[in-house]
């Protein structure tokens, strides 16, 4: 391509080895119009021939009037062939075939008189005011076509043709160089295939979440930044100079599913196909396919080691883009609020950087970003590999900080944006053999010492930095904290999700419970305990799934290890789960159940006939209202119930006076649309479910109510909603309070998620017990810790029970 004719597509691809400043100078062309392959005479010396032209740009050319000219190799003369219609537009990989009408190929023009082997063929604007590309004959004295010293082209070269290296799209202005054959033809025309177009990384981008390119076959240079050798394998490239556009990211990740042969600081020239990646979500990605298809997109382009081409090694790194003071910093408070009425971002989306957080990160995917020394630790360090920061210490987040050094989730419209997550990838693929964590073990209010730098990329419907070194930070000054112990007459009531609890899970977890509970939780009274397990857990290996819903060996180990660890003996109530009914890990028949001593005055009221399919009900004795069995599940055929664990009630004695406690785990919220997925704002669909438990439950605490309006009644459990949740608005209805309500709001948090302090574990009391509280604690001892016995807080109740009532 003649220099004189073209100006600038790719301003990026100026940086680099000698050869590629006079390619980015030929590729710099409003145009991008080239000559992509060739054929002189054809076979048997006939005139079989053909030139095909591409537009390699990412953009539409009129090409109206511009003329195919031959060039005869003894006089250097160039006369025209042929000529391209009025109203002709090349569209971005669109091709325009010439073919010689002697010839037996199909094309968009013909020309009658052939081209000489020893001469050459170019392209000009309309009337010839300017030659836009050239290809030629070495064996031409003279030869105006040629770029370079001119390719070597056989005079009987049968059905071979010359075609230009990288899909048609390297000008490096040198025929010999851009051009490979010659080799067999493969003419295409203006109905073909469209043939990949020369972009800038952020032309790929796009000022959007979805690539503008999507689909297409491109050609895009960069400097490989960061490589990523196990499961998704490939490397980010970054263009050093960008566009000016904050809009538009200057990173791009390349997808190999082989491990890269490029190295860091390798200039690439990388071949390949747009696409948008949805992970956790298979082709064809539909609602049925789960919480993948909530997820945002990666941009990437697809390639393989062989379509990557190493320009130049060991350039520099373009500057890591930083986030925090001094540099970039992202909206603290909205995620987004440019809903439409279809809520898809990637569909209908003002895109807005500057405002809304989910396209702030987005126009810095793929990019190197940098978080200064200093960030604080707001989520520990998960078995995965990742934690959640705060940058600069959190000195300009508007979230509420906990006293613990957290952030406390901000209500529905306020999910703190300016945390971020930083990932173990890369680190995990530099150790051999790979682990399953490379992250050191970062507790909340921890300080990260050391810069932390890497690629933005998307996983698990989060942004995340992929730390390429190992963060060095200064230790969380908190400690375990320990509840007060009850006096001879206050009751000491809890709840605790113990995770996953199960009889094949190893001693340490049993004895870590039972410390918590000795020592931290002073041995409570009563614990309402959620989430344990069948005897034999849950799969893998599907041979667990047999159909055992028992759990004895589990309350067993749990009652065992607590007399262990010099803890009072406890006993249970539970009922078993119909196989695979409450919800959970397929196999492992989670279930809720009672814990308690009775050897300070504490007696359970024992009364048969409750299983799985039985409903409990409420009946007024001339002593007071009593449960007709006693543990027994409330409404558990309840639709809202359905594939959840069922609520239980129990009737218990505290020295002489009666309670009703009932101990819940109502639905996840793990069918919720994430908080940076494609919909915005999210849909809570799990709350539906939750809303109709809480109502279940508080009809039947009004039914204990109704006939004695000053009963003792306890509620507690994992109910997984917030205090401020429409979930505890129908759960209190009037008659019961939230305790966590009583403690300071930057202290109303039992579980850390993705960083976020919320509170998930609660305990509500009717009136006359909410009058005898003493103390409500959350007893901080697992969320924050990158080492837990749970992910759960336990809480804690303290209630005075003196008197005759």
């Amino acid at each position: 391509m003649k220099r004189q004719a073209l100006a600038l597509a790719m301003p990026a691809l100026l940086v680099g080895a000698a050869v590629l400043l006079s390619a980015a100078s030929a590729l710099a062309s409003t145009s991008g119009v080239v000559i992509s392959e060739f054929r002189f005479r054809g076979p048997a010396g006939g005139n079989d021939e053909f030139v095909e032209l591409l537009n390699t740009s990412s953009g539409p050319v009129d090409v109206s009037g511009w003329r195919l000219e031959g060039c005869a190799g003894a006089s250097g003369a160039a006369s025209v062939r042929a000529t391209i219609p009025a109203g002709t537009t090349l569209a971005a990989g669109q091709h325009f075939l010439f073919v010689n009408s002697a010839g037996t190929v199909a094309g968009d023009a013909t020309y009658g008189t052939g081209i000489a082997d020893d001469g050459g063929a170019r392209i000009s604007t309309s009337g010839g005011a300017a030659v836009v590309d050239g290809v030629g004959s070495a064996d031409g004295a003279v030869d105006v076509c040629r770029e370079g010293a001119g390719l070597t082209i056989p005079t009987a070269n049968g059905d071979n043709s010359f075609e230009r290296r990288s899909g048609g799209t390297q000008d490096t202005d040198d025929n010999v160089a851009d051009f490979e054959g010659p080799k067999a033809g493969n003419p295409q025309g203006s109905g073909s295939t469209p043939g990949p177009v020369v972009a800038t990384i952020a032309q790929v981008q796009g000022a959007s979440h979805l690539s503008p390119l999507n689909g297409r076959s491109v050609v895009a240079e960069g400097i490989v930044t960061a490589r990523r050798t196990a499961g998704g394998r490939g490397f980010w490239i970054q263009d050093p100079v960008g566009d000016g556009n904050a809009a538009t990211s200057e990173g791009v990740f390349v997808f190999l599913n082989q491990a890269p042969a490029a190295q860091i600081g390798d200039r690439v020239r990388v071949t390949g196909t747009v696409s948008e990646f949805r992970g956790g979500c298979a082709d064809p990605c539909t609602p049925a396919a789960g919480s993948g298809f909530n997820n945002l997109t990666i941009t990437q382009i697809g390639s393989s080691n062989s379509q990557v081409q190493v320009v130049s090694s060991n350039n520099g790194l373009p500057a890591a883009t930083v986030l925090g003071t001094g540099g970039l910093l992202p909206p603290t408070e909205t995620i987004d609020d440019d809903a439409s009425t279809t809520r898809d971002i990637e569909v209908t989306n003002d895109f807005d950087p500057a405002d809304d957080a989910i396209d702030f990160y987005e126009s810095l995917e793929g990019m190197t970003v940098r978080l200064d020394s200093g960030a604080a630790v707001v989520g520990p360090t998960k078995s995965f590999g990742e934690i959640t920061l705060l940058p600069n210490g959190g000195s300009w987040a508007t979230g509420l900080r906990t006293p613990r050094g957290g952030i406390l989730l901000g209500g529905y419209l306020d999910g703190n944006p300016e945390r971020i997550t930083v990932d173990d990838e890369i680190l995990r693929d530099l150790i051999t053999p790979r682990p399953a964590n490379a992250m050191p073990n970062m507790d909340v209010g921890a300080v990260v010492t050391s810069p932390v730098v890497g690629p933005l990329d998307y996983t698990f419907a989060n942004y995340k930095i992929q730390a390429t070194t190992t963060p060095t930070f200064l230790a969380s000054p908190i400690e375990r904290e320990e509840t007060t112990a009850p006096r001879d007459q206050e009751l000491l009531v809890a709840t605790f999700n113990v995770e996953n609890l199960s009889a094949i899970d190893p001693q340490a977890k049993y004895d870590e419970l039972a410390e918590l509970i000795v020592h931290n939780l002073k041995a409570p009274d009563l614990i309402g305990i959620e989430e344990v397990q069948d005897d034999n857990g849950a799969p893998p290996p599907a041979s667990r799934d047999d159909g055992t819903v028992v759990a004895t060996q589990t309350w067993s180990r749990l009652i065992a290890a607590i007399q262990a660890a010099g803890g009072p003996l406890y006993v249970h109530r539970q009922i078993d789960p119909v196989n695979n009914a409450d919800g959970g890990a397929p196999g492992g028949n989670i279930r809720v159940g009672f814990l308690f001593r009775t050897d300070r005055g504490l007696s359970f009221t024992d009364r048969p006939g409750g299983d799985a399919t039985t409903p409990v009900a409420v009946v007024d004795h001339p002593s007071g209202p009593r449960l007709t069995l006693s543990p027994g599940r409330i409404d558990p055929a309840n639709p809202a119930f359905v594939d959840t664990r069922k609520s239980l009630v129990g009737e218990f004695r505290f020295r002489g006076k009666r309670l009703f406690v009932v101990v819940n785990h109502f639905s996840s919220k793990g069918d919720d649309q994430p908080l940076f997925g494609r919909f915005q704002p999210p849909t809570r669909f799990s709350e539906v479910a939750r809303h109709g438990q809480a109502q279940v439950v508080n009809d039947f605490v009004d039914d204990i109510l109704a006939a004695d309006p000053g009963a003792y009644v306890i509620v507690l459990g994992d109910i997984n909603d917030f205090e401020f949740s429409e979930t505890v608005d129908i759960l209190e209805g009037g008659v019961l309070t939230s305790l966590v309500k009583t403690l300071a709001p930057a202290e109303r948090y039992s579980y850390v998620f993705e960083g976020n302090s919320q509170v998930l574990d609660q305990i509500l009391v009717s009136d006359p017990l909410a009058e005898r509280l003493v103390e409500y604690d959350v007893v901080h001892v697992n969320a924050e810790f990158a080492l837990q016995a749970s992910d759960h807080e336990p809480s804690v109740a303290r209630i005075e029970m003196t008197g005759s009532k």
